[in-house]
C-alpha cells in the first residue's frame, strides 16, 4: 500500500508553477515608480545639502539610480519599454506635502521618506527573489543580486537621521 502511495505522489508531482504569485509587470512598475519617487527625493536634497555626508549619498544615489534603470530596461522583460518617469498618485500628494515644508523640516522630512522609500524597494526585492516570487528566473535572479545594495541604501539613509 505504502509503494502504491508513494508511486502515485510521485508521478503526479509536477512543479508548481501556480506558486509564484509577483506578476513581472507589477514588480516592474512598482519599483520603477519606487525607483522615480527616490530619484525625485534625491533631486530635492540635492539643492542644498546640510552635511557633506548628505553630500555624499546624493551623489552615490544618482549613479545607483540610473544604473539600477539601466539595468531593469537592458533585461527586455518584454516588447514595450517600461514606463521611466512615473510617479504613483500617493508619491505626487507626498512630494506636494512635503514641499510645503522649510529648512531642516523640509531635509528631515525628505529623509524620512527616502528610509521609507528604501525599506519599500527592499521589500520588493526580497519577496520578488523568493521561492514564491517571481516566475521568470532571468528577473528573479537579477533582484537578488540587487539585494545587497539595496541594503546598504537602507543603512546609509537610515544612519542620517
Amino acid at each position: 500500500m505504502l509503494l502504491i502511495f508513494a508511486f502515485f505522489f510521485c508521478a503526479c508531482h509536477k512543479e508548481d508553477l501556480e506558486r509564484y504569485t509577483l506578476d513581472p509587470g507589477e514588480f516592474t512598475e512598482n519599483v520603477l515608480q519606487e525607483q522615480n519617487f527616490q530619484m525625485s527625493l534625491i533631486g530635492r536634497l540635492k539643492q542644498n545639502p546640510s552635511t557633506s555626508t548628505l553630500l555624499a549619498l546624493v551623489k552615490t544615489r544618482e549613479i545607483f539610480a540610473q544604473k539600477y534603470l539601466e539595468d531593469l530596461v537592458n533585461l527586455k522583460l518584454s516588447d514595450q519599454q517600461p514606463h521611466l518617469y512615473t510617479l504613483s498618485e500617493s508619491h505626487s500628494k507626498s512630494l506636494m506635502t512635503i514641499d510645503l515644508l522649510a529648512g531642516l523640516d523640509y531635509e528631515k522630512a525628505l529623509i524620512e521618506m527616502l528610509v521609507n522609500s528604501d525599506q519599500n524597494m527592499l521589500a520588493f526585492h526580497i519577496r520578488a527573489s523568493s521561492n514564491s516570487g517571481l516566475a521568470n528566473p532571468q528577473l528573479r535572479s537579477w533582484t537578488e543580486t540587487k539585494l545587497p545594495q539595496l541594503r546598504n541604501n537602507l543603512k546609509e539613509s537610515q544612519n542620517l537621521k
